[in-house]
């Protein structure tokens, strides 16, 4: 059998080396647009743009994988009749299985001169920009453009940071965790300015993060159903059969993550159930980003009307927000907690139920919520 991957990112990565590492003896062939080989893009924001990781620290695996790697190429159209990739050079290639990790691009502003951070050329652009010009803006305050902007100012620059909406991160945070964002940015000096847009300064720096747009065009052409990304089942199946979509492309029961850890597992999942071990992926969401010396780390997707329980101070930078329905957890943030996040996922996966005053008392240790 032979296995075709288009997108040679965090996800087509872990698919090329999982089939390996599940014993499959077929052909892979992996596509990437970049001349890199595959690798993890959290750095690129972080270590990478600060100068202490080079690029190449973040490329996930070495040569010589027992993978057909073809960087610089480019799939145009996907024949599913006849089972065959029509390619940018003319050249076609034919697969019995295709995995769609196509990933996503930058959402852009018509601002010339701006930076994105999502290749690692991007970042040593961005990188070179602001050890020469010591201002920046930043134009979106989501997580990409607040770690970009806890890397300006380790760097030295002053930074402001301009944000559509009323308050950081609201697509996917509640009011209190946006407010302690808040603050903890002010405490470090960003100007904050909220429910503004962006109003230009060519002496400035400007970084735009305001999220990505999926790359669905080739499942979309090919007549795949499409809806906010590639639709998937649990093992990362399209409405083809023969065709698998993985990472931040795909949508898996009606969300569709962009994170780094879902890229790799899902990626993981598909690969072995290609591999012929059926693998269904069921992992709850899990994201992470460090703001300034804090590691905040979030389980599970939040929603409104969730019963919100706090555990810890916020003013001491050491605090877990628990989200309940009813008696039974359904999501966490925690700021410098890791061993709370591994107690909440156990409770999360178990179904657990648990006592809310139990959760924001630190008399009581969070483990014994296990055991009740």
């Amino acid at each position: 059998m032979k296995v075709v991957i288009v997108g040679a990112g965090q996800a087509g990565g872990w698919t090329a080396r999982t089939l390996r590492d599940s014993g499959f003896n077929g052909e892979v062939v992996l596509i990437g647009e970049e001349d890199h080989p595959p690798y993890q893009r959290p750095p690129l924001s972080k270590e990478v743009l600060l100068g202490v990781r080079p690029p190449e620290s973040t490329y996930l695996w070495p040569a010589g994988t027992g993978v057909d790697f073809r960087a610089g190429a480019r799939a145009l159209r996907v024949d599913r009749r006849l089972k065959r990739l029509e390619m940018s050079d003319q050249s076609t290639l034919d697969y019995d299985k295709l995995v769609l990790a196509t990933g996503g691009r930058v959402r852009r502003l018509d601002i010339a001169g701006a930076h994105y951070i999502r290749t690692i050329e991007d970042t040593m652009q961005l990188r070179a920009a602001l050890l020469t010009k010591r201002k920046v803006i930043v134009v979106g305050g989501g997580w990409i453009g607040l770690e970009a902007a806890v890397a300006a100012r380790a760097l030295g620059c002053a930074v402001t940071v301009v944000e559509a909406a009323d308050r950081l991160c609201g697509r996917v945070m509640p009011e209190f965790v946006s407010g302690y964002l808040l603050r903890l940015h002010e405490r470090h000096g960003v100007d904050i300015r909220l429910s503004e847009t962006f109003q230009r300064q060519s002496e400035a720096t400007v970084i735009v993060g305001i999220g990505i747009v999926p790359n669905v065009e080739l499942a979309h052409e090919a007549g795949l159903q499409v809806s906010n990304g590639i639709v998937v089942d649990e093992f990362g199946m399209t409405s083809d059969s023969d065709i698998f979509a993985v990472g931040d492309v795909a949508n898996l029961n009606g969300v569709r993550l962009e994170s780094w850890a879902n890229a790799q597992n899902q990626a993981v999942a598909a690969a072995k159930t290609l591999a012929g071990t059926p693998s269904p992926y069921r992992e709850i969401p899990w994201f992470w980003s460090n703001q300034y010396h804090v590691n905040m780390q979030f389980l599970g997707l939040p929603q409104p009307g969730q019963t919100l329980v706090v555990r810890g101070d916020p003013a001491q930078d050491k605090f877990t927000v628990f989200f309940l329905e009813g008696t039974l957890l359904k999501a966490v943030v925690a700021a410098n907690n890791m061993r709370d996040i591994r107690v909440a996922k156990r409770l999360i996966e178990g179904n657990l139920r648990v006592d809310a005053a139990l959760l924001a008392d630190q008399a009581h240790p969070l483990q014994e919520l296990l055991n009740r």
